[in-house]
């Protein structure tokens, strides 16, 4: 996973997209439930300029672990630049808030 998370990290760093989607894809589909891999086939996925998958990811890096918050602000970015994009995620975007709120509150 950190191996294939990694690579897809710095491939994306050189604007390398392609290579890092293939990348982070394969780290997902070894464990999927670490957040990283998330956002950085997220950024993958956007620096492609397919915004909905990027969108996407973001959610679901929030769900597998709302403590960390970088794809949920990700997101919001993401919505804020393509707004046409406010109607399919803008309730994906409050749920992901309210789950890093949650995840804060529950750590304090």
């Amino acid at each position: 996973y950190f191996a294939h998370n990694n690579l897809g990290f710095s491939l994306n760093q050189l604007g390398q997209f392609v290579e890092g989607e293939a990348s982070c894809r394969a780290a997902l589909e070894i464990l999927p439930a670490l957040p990283n891999a998330y956002k950085n086939l997220g950024l993958a996925l956007a620096g492609q300029g397919r915004w909905r998958e990027a969108a996407r990811c973001y959610l679901d890096g929030s769900r597998v672990a709302p403590y960390d918050n970088r794809s949920c602000w990700l997101l919001d970015q993401l919505l804020h630049d393509q707004p046409e994009l406010e109607a399919e995620f803008g309730e994906g975007a409050i749920e992901a808030r309210k789950l890093v709120g949650g995840a804060r509150a529950w750590r304090n």
